[in-house]
């Protein structure tokens, strides 16, 4: 395939994730109300996270590159407590698509898509363990390398959810309960995260990342 097919293809699919996060009603960071969030280091294979949950049991993360012989790989990461897999629901509530793994794409270069943060803190009234993903909203018209905004989805973890609903879910899942739309353009989803949530411009995700870099650019116009 013509590395321009692909790059059509791959932006499409893009797309198509901007779209869905697009349908879930956004916040402000305001609406959050007062928020503290430390990243968790996660590494390559199996991490072992204590009080993962609300009653002291220590979650297993398993997180892998999926190889594509260029620069168009991504993680996939998969979370689970005691042996049983923590779903990862698509939409607030219990009722929308329920996903194993959640993806992150690095894409290439400064031009990263999308990333996950798994976060330990309190927003609002929440506290605990909360997942995070920031994904480039990239408009029709716009290519990979232009500044854009980025969606936030974030995710509570939450337990017992069989004890509810009975059947069809796992007992544990992560849960959107906000999304946010950055009012400045970038180019990297991570530097778009922590201007808009502000975790820290040193993640275990991008080490190197330095506060030079971590700067919003003129947004893409049509």
């Amino acid at each position: 395939m013509h590395k321009a097919g692909f790059h059509a293809i791959i932006l499409s699919a893009c797309l198509l994730t901007s779209s869905l996060a697009r349908a879930q009603p956004v916040q402000t960071v305001q609406s959050l109300g007062p928020y503290h969030l430390t990243p968790l280091s996660l590494r390559r294979g199996v991490t072992q996270v204590p009080d993962f949950t609300p009653d002291g049991e220590t979650g297993t993360v398993f997180l892998a590159y999926r190889d594509n012989g260029n620069a168009h790989g991504y993680y996939a990461y998969m979370f689970s407590v005691d042996g049983n897999l923590v779903g990862i629901y698509e939409k607030p509530g219990l009722g929308g698509p329920l996903n194993d793994l959640i993806y992150a794409s690095p894409f290439e270069g400064e031009n990263v898509y999308s990333v996950v943060e798994l976060v330990r803190g309190q927003i609002g009234g929440r506290k605990g363990i909360f997942l995070i993903k920031s994904v480039r909203d990239i408009p029709i018209g716009a290519t990979m390398v232009d500044s854009v905004p980025v969606m936030i989805t974030i995710y509570a973890l939450q337990t017992h959810i069989l004890d509810q609903i009975g059947v069809g879910s796992t007992d544990d899942a992560f849960v959107p309960f906000a999304t946010l739309r950055s009012t400045a353009c970038y180019v990297n989803a991570f530097v778009g995260l922590n201007g808009t949530l502000k975790i820290g411009n040193k993640t275990p995700s991008y080490p190197d990342l330095t506060k030079d870099e971590a700067q919003a650019e003129p947004c893409w116009q049509h």
